[in-house]
């Protein structure tokens, strides 16, 4: 809690401020009527800020603010005064103070002082914070760098250990540090460097691997970083003393510790952090550096016999060069790399060992080197192996000259082949298709785009096919997705037979290809390569021998021209070409024309204000009554949706129903459609009570009906609407009802077990047979317009409605006689004993408005009827 000091003799201001302001907005408060007692209570406890009156019995606020300033400087001050001016603001300001307020005030404008001055004072701590901890890092990194530069620098491997264990002490503000070395004959560790250690402690200096702090850390590989304070007993060392707090890190050479960094604090209790354990390590990685560099160089010049051991055990590739860029000697684990012998490499030219392509630069640095220019360099190497294979190394050289033999050249190498390899499949990945090993469409598009180029420069013709199997998705949600990659591969192979090696198939993604033609003739030539793939995925294709499957392709055409010269235009235009083709039917294809781009323009033009329409309200519901042929009177009423555009006017369904059921959209409006018809058809109920209320018909589209939560969906909005299930119907196609009869069976039984009536619309259209009918659970069959239109005159049509009324009686289900327009067939229907009828006959789709004025006056001509009765 942020505590304020409010300086001021007025008793009613500081009963104002410490007991009800300041305290409501969670400040604890200390009070002081003088100026004297508010600098004693400064002294005593800083304030997190200080409210402080101008006029003060013993002194004047400037006064008092000036010997503030004078004692901290930091504390923000905001003066209050009865008397402001401008150039009390002016004196305020220049004696240090954040603010000032007029009395009297109002909690407002001493709460928003108060609190933009403590914001102020907030950032200001943490710019000054992170002023310092970057000066720090700073600090850090300038001291890691000199004694990065020290460990090639200096040769004195004993000056370079000091200096890090220097730095380890100050860079983790430690009391004393040390680096112990591990003596694995007498499995203990001595030490090799100290800070701040007494003579008595270095000279009984011996510390066991098996039982002890670094011990630990050169058995684990890891670092300890350990705090105890002396109340709870400290840590206690195996040198017979007592720390506090204890880092250790361990000095890895290849995967061994031979070392501990180390440093304690005996005396102080303060932690060490995360950050000095890297601190730390980062150091202890020099100290590695300075050890083995010591270690080989020392070894390499002046004990032989150290250096062969070293050399021969390395892990890494090491070899010699004389000044002619000949091999004078190896180690095992290089020949185990090359393959060849010690005797066999010895005095052959490093350049007939490597692959040529690479020794062109290598050659450069290593002249440099043998002509001592430079002392040391660095290079990619490929070498090759005795059977040839190559062998991917990073190479570090540097000449080492001795009294007592010629100079050579040492060359550490470690072998990268593995990461190379790797490398060279994710860029090869990066360019092809995993699955068939083709071009992808970045390397497809990038050879397009040269293609293109070189025909603009040159005036030739390229052509680009885009490819999409007819029945992939049939066949791999048939015989599942092995056998599709499979059809992929051999479809990939056919392709690739049907072009030119200068021209270009890859795979887009799924079962779609895409073909690069280049230099062709005219068009002709495309519509041939077209044919002859069309042939050649004509015949079956058997996959792993077990299955023999069918298949064709719909390619589209597209050529380079003035308007078609990006790369991606060309791919659309083909694609665009595709999708023509396709409507044609199956193993066609089709040339792009410029109709086919202003057609999709206005597609996707009508698919985004499609997408707007709902957020922006332009549907409508309106309902077309249902009336029963017996009493005259509106039974039922079916939903209908609208849509009216501010700029397209009233969009057609026909228009738009289609493109939303193909996007999903219809999902969306569809639910819109149910909730909003619910609801009105609910305030019917109420309002127009009666023994048959009225029944709401829905059209339920593929896409909706096909969706997984159909069925909780429409149950959650009836109970949203409070709509009694009896009263909803819900309508399909009969040729949505026969695509996946036993899902959808079951999906009809799952809303009829909510109470849902269903009816089957457009009965007649898709060819279901009576029989067949039985397996669904439906209330009513909705008789297809094109059979109401022929009633009477065609003797065909009047006898399909007759059988599927007596149908319909004999299984108890109503039948609806859609689309009437004429006495005529409403005659016909009547004399056939069909019980509902729906058309233009009896009304358009009307708007809920008009239908409640519909209602209304049926309602009133039926009580005027019972009057009359």
């Amino acid at each position: 809690m942020e505590e304020i000091l409010v300086i001021d003799d007025s008793e009613q201001i500081v009963l104002l401020l410490a007991h009800t302001i300041l305290p409501q907005h969670g400040y604890a408060v200390r009070t002081a009527a003088t100026g004297w007692d508010g600098l004693v209570q400064v002294r005593q406890r800083r304030p997190d800020l200080i409210l402080l009156d101008l006029q003060l019995p013993d002194a004047s606020g400037l006064q008092m603010l000036r010997r503030i300033t004078e004692l901290d400087a930091t504390i923000p001050v905001i003066l209050m005064t009865a008397h402001g001016s401008e150039q009390t603001a002016v004196d305020a300001f220049r004696f240090g103070a954040r603010n000032y307020v007029i009395k009297p005030f109002t909690e407002d404008d001493i709460i928003l002082a108060i609190e933009r001055a403590l914001s102020e004072q907030r950032l200001h701590r943490e710019k000054q914070g992170l002023n310092q901890a970057l000066q720090q890092r700073v600090r850090e990194q300038t001291i890691l760098s000199a004694i990065g530069k020290s460990v090639t620098a200096l040769l004195d491997v004993e000056q370079v250990l000091e200096r890090i264990v220097e730095a380890s002490v100050y860079l983790t503000k430690a009391e004393e540090g040390m680096l112990l070395l591990v003596d694995r004959e007498s499995g203990e560790m001595y030490l090799r460097a100290a800070k701040n250690l007494g003579e008595e402690r270095v000279q009984r200096f011996r510390v066991p691997i098996n039982d002890s702090f670094a011990g630990q850390v050169v058995r684990t590989r890891q670092p300890l970083r350990l705090h105890r304070s002396r109340k709870e007993g400290g840590l206690k060392l195996k040198t017979g003393f007592l720390a506090q707090a204890l880092l250790q890190v361990p000095l890895i050479a290849g995967r061994e510790a031979i070392g501990v960094l180390s440093v304690s604090n005996c005396e102080q209790a303060r932690e060490f952090t995360e950050h000095d354990q890297y601190l730390l390590s980062a150091l202890a990685d020099y100290a590695t550096i300075a050890l083995e560099n010591a270690r080989l160089f020392q070894q390499i010049s002046e004990e032989q016999k150290r250096y062969r051991d070293l050399f021969d055990h390395a892990n890494d590739l090491i070899f010699t060069l004389d000044l002619n860029a000949a091999l004078t000697s190896i180690n095992s684990y290089g020949e185990q790399l090359l393959g060849y012998t010690s005797e066999e490499i010895q005095g052959r030219l490093l350049a007939q060992l490597s692959e040529p392509g690479s020794w062109a630069k290598t050659g450069m640095i290593l002249d440099s080197i043998l002509a001592r220019r430079q002392e040391r360099g660095s290079f990619d190497l490929v070498l090759l192996h005795k059977d040839g294979k190559l062998r991917y190394t990073e190479v570090n050289a540097r000449l080492i000259s001795s009294k007592h033999r010629s100079p050579e050249v040492v060359c550490i190498a470690r072998d990268v082949s593995e990461r190379k390899i790797f490398e060279a499949q994710l860029r090869y990945l990066a360019f092809h298709d995993p699955l068939s090993s083709l071009p992808n469409r970045v390397l497809f598009m990038e050879r397009l785009s040269h293609a293109l180029e070189r025909a603009q420069r040159h005036h030739k013709r390229i052509a680009v096919l885009f490819l999409d199997l007819d029945n992939f998705k049939v066949i791999n949600d048939s015989l599942g997705h092995l056998a599709g990659d499979q059809l992929l591969r051999t479809v990939a192979l056919r392709l690739q037979g049907c072009i030119r090696p200068a021209d270009t198939v890859a795979r887009l993604g799924g079962d779609e290809f895409i073909i690069l033609l280049e230099e062709i003739s005219d068009v002709r030539d495309a519509t041939q390569v077209a044919e002859r793939i069309k042939q050649a995925l004509h015949g079956p294709l058997r996959l792993n021998d077990e299955h023999e499957v069918f298949t064709t392709v719909s390619i589209g055409i597209a050529l380079n021209s003035a308007e078609q010269s990006r790369p991606d235009d060309l791919v659309r235009s083909a694609d665009l070409a595709m999708y023509r083709a396709k409507a044609q039917g199956k193993s066609q294809h089709a040339l792009f024309d410029p109709n086919m781009n202003a057609r999709a323009m206005e597609r996707l033009a009508l698919e985004t204000d499609l997408r707007h329409a709902t957020e922006r309200n332009e549907f409508t519901v309106v309902y077309q009554p249902v009336v029963d042929l017996v009493t005259g009177k509106t039974c039922e009423v079916e939903a209908l949706v609208r849509w009216d555009h501010p700029r397209r006017g009233r969009v057609a369904p026909g228009e738009f129903i289609p493109l939303a059921e193909e996007t999903g959209l219809i999902v969306q409006i569809g639910q819109l459609v149910l909730e909003q018809a619910c609801r009105q058809i609910r305030d019917w109920h109420l309002l127009y009570p009666s023994d048959e209320p009225l029944v709401l018909c829905v059209n339920l589209s593929a896409r909706q009906f096909q969706h997984p939560h159909l069925v909780e969906s429409i149950a959650a909005t009836l109970a949203r609407t409070d709509l009694d299930p009896r009263y909803l119907k819900l309508e399909i196609t009969e040729t949505m009802m026969m695509q996946d009869g036993e899902h959808n069976a079951a999906v009809m039984r799952d809303l009829k077990r909510l109470g849902i009536q269903l009816a089957i619309d457009d009965f007649g259209t898709g060819y279901c047979s009576l029989g067949y009918l039985k397996c669904f659970p439906v209330d009513t069959l909705k008789i297809d317009r094109s059979f109401i239109a022929g009633l009477g005159s065609s003797a065909e049509d009047t006898a399909i409605v007759r059988a599927v009324i007596a149908f319909a009686k004999a299984l108890n289900l109503s039948v609806t006689g859609e689309g009437i327009e004429t006495l005529a067939q409403l005659n016909q229907l009547k004399a056939l004993e069909c019980t509902r009828g729906q058309g233009y006959y009896f009304g358009r789709p009307l708007s809920g408005d008009v239908v409640t004025a519909l209602l209304e006056s049926e309602a009133t001509a039926g009580q005027t009827n019972m009057v009359a009765g």
